[in-house]
């Protein structure tokens, strides 16, 4: 009876074992970031070419100047605001302290995200991501990845909750984010059709058509957002430099530096849920409907 008496007094600590440990490793990122901000020093290269172009006297100058850059209009309309800010200056602690920003802003939407797909810890986000160096170092320079990657997570959160709980609100929110997600980088295009696909699959599944429809709106409304980037793009000929075509080893040398850091088994760990969301989804497709809930269904898929 003893032993029982003290197992039931662990069990809520049990119970919420992954939101203790979700909330220590996000603490630990926090620090890293605020480790990154201290010791970031002056910008560098990318970084004020960021910033000059931002400040140019007029917004139809950087707009001009833009296929420069790398990245879309947004980044740079927020360090306009920023910078126009009385008390932040253009100096270079003071733009430090909007990377910092942006990084918690990530943070936060992992946060965002697990509550919304599943009212849970997001354990494993913070870890593989949250305490990835390279993503920090990137996340929180004055450039467009880690407001990029924040928006990009909290779309995928929405373009689930349209397809599974639709409604205006839903679907307004989906919308908005899913544009500034687009204008932030180019390459959340790509993840954001993948969102939508899954979102298509998702009712498709449950045979309801009608509900595919403000998912393929959510995604027509982003890349009519990205068509006046098309004249920009084709007029910058001089990027063909940087076109120099893919290898798979250069590929998976690019992924293991971005994925493998700070232990390099992290980077299997992504291949291993990869292949694992792929088999658990090609599984439920032909698996019968009442074998799993309807809500761990429509997380897998």
């Amino acid at each position: 009876m003893t032993r029982l008496r003290h197992f039931g007094q662990a069990t809520p600590l049990l119970r919420y074992s992954d939101w203790i440990a979700a909330a220590l490793v996000t603490l630990c990122a926090v620090y890293l970031h605020a480790l990154f901000f201290l010791n970031a020093g002056g910008l560098w290269r990318d970084e004020v070419e960021l910033v000059h172009l931002s400040l140019l006297p007029s917004f139809s100058e950087v707009w001009q100047n833009l296929p420069h850059d790398s990245c879309p209009v947004l980044m740079h309309l927020v360090l306009r605001v920023w910078s126009a800010a009385a008390s932040l200056g253009n100096t270079d602690p003071g733009l430090r302290v909007l990377g910092l920003y942006v990084g918690l802003f990530l943070l936060l939407a992992f946060w965002f995200a697990s509550w919304t797909m599943r009212k849970g810890a997001p354990l494993l986000a913070v870890t593989l991501a949250g305490l990835n160096m390279t993503m920090i170092r990137a996340g929180d320079s004055l450039r467009g990845y880690g407001l990029g990657s924040a928006l990009a997570v909290l779309t995928l959160a929405l373009i689930w909750r349209l397809a599974c709980r639709p409604s205006v609100a839903a679907f307004s929110c989906a919308v908005a984010v899913a544009v500034l997600s687009v204008q932030a980088l180019y390459q959340n295009a790509f993840l954001l059709f993948a969102a939508c696909c899954g979102g298509f699959v998702l009712c498709a599944v449950e045979r309801r058509w009608r509900d595919t429809l403000p998912i393929f709106a959510v995604g027509a409304a982003a890349a009519v957002s990205l068509l006046p980037y098309v004249p920009l793009i084709a007029g910058a000929h001089w990027y063909v430099m940087y076109k120099v075509g893919f290898r798979f080893s250069y590929g998976w040398k690019q992924f293991s530096e971005a994925t493998g850091s700070p232990l390099t088994v992290f980077s299997w760990v992504w291949v291993a849920l990869w292949i694992g969301g792929v088999v658990a989804t090609i599984f439920l497709l032909f698996w019968r409907r009442d074998r799993l809930p309807e809500h761990v269904r429509r997380l897998i898929l």
